[in-house]
């Protein structure tokens, strides 16, 4: 009977909690192991707020970082891109985004590239960190080398 009764608290904090979150437009960046959903790691954002991505390339091992927006519908969207030299892997097709030269960086900017499900390989020469706001996490930190993960919005 008790378990039951706790079993019942412990539910209603949880709607209570997201019910708050949705009505607030509170939505959190999450990351979670691919292979069963485990979540490893998540940040409080808003609604068309942005989140970013760095790592280091792991051929030419040179810095890239990604700038992405949170969709209206909770989609994750590429619009910014910088590295400093187009490599192995690093897609630039002409007429895709406005390209600018600032210093040794190549930015491109506008690219509005929509990912349905953003699956990523934690790699040791990478160093991947997502930072959300002022939170930032190496997904080293999180998981294993070699892991796959899901970054998603909730």
């Amino acid at each position: 009977m008790a378990d039951r009764r706790i079993m019942t608290i412990a539910a209603l904090i949880f709607l209570l909690f997201n019910s708050a979150a949705v009505w607030c437009g509170t939505v959190y960046i999450e990351v979670s192991h691919a292979n069963d959903g485990t979540l490893v790691w998540c940040a409080p954002t808003g609604p068309s707020q942005t989140f970013r991505l760095d790592y280091t390339h792991s051929v030419d091992l040179t810095p890239i970082d990604e700038l992405y927006k949170i969709g209206g519908d909770g989609e994750i969207v590429l619009t910014d891109t910088s590295f400093v030299m187009i490599g192995a892997g690093v897609e630039f097709y002409a007429g895709v985004g406005q390209l600018s030269i600032e210093g040794n960086r190549i930015h491109l900017t506008g690219l509005n590239r929509s990912i349905k499900r953003y699956l990523l390989r934690v790699g040791v020469t990478a160093n991947q960190r997502l930072t959300v706001h002022e939170n930032t996490v190496r997904l080293l930190d999180i998981a294993n080398p070699g892991d796959l993960v899901e970054i998603k919005v909730r």
